[in-house]
């Protein structure tokens, strides 16, 4: 058994299970009281990360996992792991909005959709094997997608080789012997104020005779054979249109829904301000809705080509039957393959949805923070004179190196780069760790940007660090370490009194602060703001770094 209590002004109140869960705050303190029922597995971990033992207290009958900051960095679903049995919690944060933290998972989806697997919490697979509305909603729009393609290239063998049938049709046209039909005769005989008759038309070879009289008439009714699009195949062909649409707007329909939530808590003024990972579950939706939205248009714009090809054909919103047309003509048998397999296709969204858990929140802010680099260097740098290369890790969508490179520069950032030291045999960089002596021992900034003056033969170095934390555990807390380890521990090979040009702690909050900011003097060090709705903080010192070694005329 497992009681949990939060500790909150030398206050100790039990927090209990609802729904199954223990609904707790990322920066709370907590205090938790383990009932073993056998010594199996004592060592209590959290997501698979065990616990510091000086964190627990032995008593005869329970163990105590004493008053700390547990599920600090964590959100959503997470586990605590303790004498083989597992407690799920929910951890809701403070730091950051709904509206900011929505952004940011939007902005990382735009930029690579795989990048969510990397945030499946370790011990929850609950999710992973559970067909969800989302992917039904995902396949189902793969397959438009897929239709509007194969139509779109089919388009040019419907213009020119289109199904039509003759058809006898009474129409108006110019008088002409030749096109003189029963009909015709009938015509005139019910319309003869049409005809002017005077005995001076005789003769003539537009000249109609009736019985000793003759007249002259400007257009006649007549009977012609016509091409007829009006088919049943191309009836399902413009009904495929009116299926998909219907379906499309009856999607949207249900995101909306699906997608409104009202978080009470998300506002300055209120006592208990976090987010609540369940809030996100309309996020997903966001993104589909944008998605349908775009198909949608390209399905309009699509059915307005066919439709100019079948201006009059009526359309049949039914399940296709197999004529000889569809058999024996290639784009016809094609499109009813197609239109066979949407009209078969069942769209199931009303299973329970439930979204995939992330494990490590500040992971997630590095990888936002690795995309606000690479626009900040694209849009900052004049692309056309650069050559681009992007290297990705092995089994993740995450790059770990990307190039700008011309003749005279070269600008590279790297992600989790490891750098050891000068001993040790592993060298992609110049930067050195000079605190150990195992060359196996290393440094692993979460940003390197490397600048080499090719011409000048010089490089320079500027590391940032991603903090998941607010500006006063940054400040005093992080930045001492970050300046223990990467300006005084770190040292650049071939240049023994050299260090790093800057160094920056990156965290999620409104504006960041100078703390060394000198044009004669370095490092330059800063603590830079940096989220959805702060983002030109940090694109300005990549503009002022760039600026300084590159200068104006390969900058944007």
């Amino acid at each position: 058994m497992l009681r949990v209590y939060e500790i909150q002004n030398d206050e100790r109140r039990e927090v209990l299970l609802e729904d199954g869960v223990y609904n707790v705050q990322e920066l709370g303190v907590y205090e938790m009281v383990f009932f073993p029922e056998n010594n199996d597995d004592l060592n209590p971990n959290i997501e698979g990360t065990p616990l510091p033992s000086e964190y627990l207290r032995l008593d005869r009958t329970k163990i105590v996992l004493m008053p700390q900051r547990y599920f600090e960095d964590y959100f959503g679903g997470t586990q605590l792991t303790i004498g083989g049995k597992t407690y799920p919690f929910n951890v809701r944060i403070s730091k950051l909005r709904l509206s900011e933290i929505e952004g940011l998972f939007t902005y990382l989806w735009q930029k690579e959709d795989r990048l969510f697997d990397v945030f499946y919490s370790k011990n929850s697979v609950e999710v992973k094997n559970k067909p969800n509305e989302v992917g039904q909603m995902n396949k189902f729009i793969t397959l438009i997608t897929h239709f509007v393609t194969v139509f779109e290239k089919l388009l040019p063998y419907f213009e020119k080789q289109p199904h039509f049938v003759l058809r006898k049709k009474t129409t108006v046209l110019p008088f002409n012997s030749n096109k003189v039909s029963a009909n015709t005769v009938q015509w005139i005989i019910n319309n003869l104020d049409e005809v002017q008759f005077d005995d001076a038309f005789k003769g003539h070879h537009k000249a109609v005779q009736l019985g000793n009289h003759y007249g002259m008439i400007d257009n006649i009714h007549t009977e012609v054979e016509t091409r007829d699009c009006n088919t049943y195949e191309n009836q399902v062909v413009m009904g495929i249109f009116f299926v998909i649409l219907k379906k499309l707007r009856s999607l949207k329909r249900d995101i909306e829904l699906k997608s409104t939530v009202t978080n009470w808590s998300d506002t300055e003024d209120s006592e208990e301000y976090f987010v609540d990972f369940k809030d996100l579950k309309r996020l997903p939706f966001i993104r589909l809705f944008e998605e349908i939205s775009k198909v949608e248009q390209r399905v309009k714009k699509l059915e307005q080509s066919y439709r100019r090809i079948f201006p009059e054909v009526t359309p049949k919103a039914e399940h296709p039957v197999l004529t000889s047309i569809f058999i024996q003509r290639p784009h016809y048998k094609r499109a009813y393959e197609l239109i066979r397999k949407l009209n078969d296709y069942k769209l199931d969204i009303t299973g329970y949805f439930k979204l995939f858990n992330i494990s490590k929140l500040s992971k997630l802010y590095e990888l936002y923070n690795l995309f606000q680099l690479i626009d900040a260097l694209r849009s900052s740098l004049k692309i056309a004179f650069f050559n681009v290369k992007v290297a990705l890790r092995k089994d993740e969508p995450i790059v770990e190196k990307m190039e700008f490179t011309n003749d005279f520069f070269a600008v590279n950032l790297f992600y989790e780069h490891k750098y050891y030291p000068e001993s040790s045999n592993y060298h992609s960089t110049l930067l050195r760790r000079i605190d150990c002596v195992s060359p196996e021992e290393y440094y692993h900034p979460d940003f390197i940007i490397e600048i080499i003056d090719k011409k000048a033969e010089e490089t320079f170095y500027y590391l940032f660090d991603a903090k998941y934390s607010v500006l006063k555990n940054v400040k005093f807390l992080h930045l001492p370490s970050l300046e223990k380890k990467y300006i005084a521990r770190t040292g650049i090979s071939g240049d023994r009194y050299k260090k790093i040009n800057g160094l920056f702690a990156l965290f999620p909050d409104e504006e960041g602060e100078k703390i060394v900011d000198d044009t004669f003097f370095e490092p330059q060090i800063a603590l830079i703001a940096s989220k959805p709705s702060v983002e030109s903080e940090l694109k300005t010192y990549i503009q002022r770094i760039l600026k300084k070694h590159i200068g104006d005329f390969l900058l944007s």
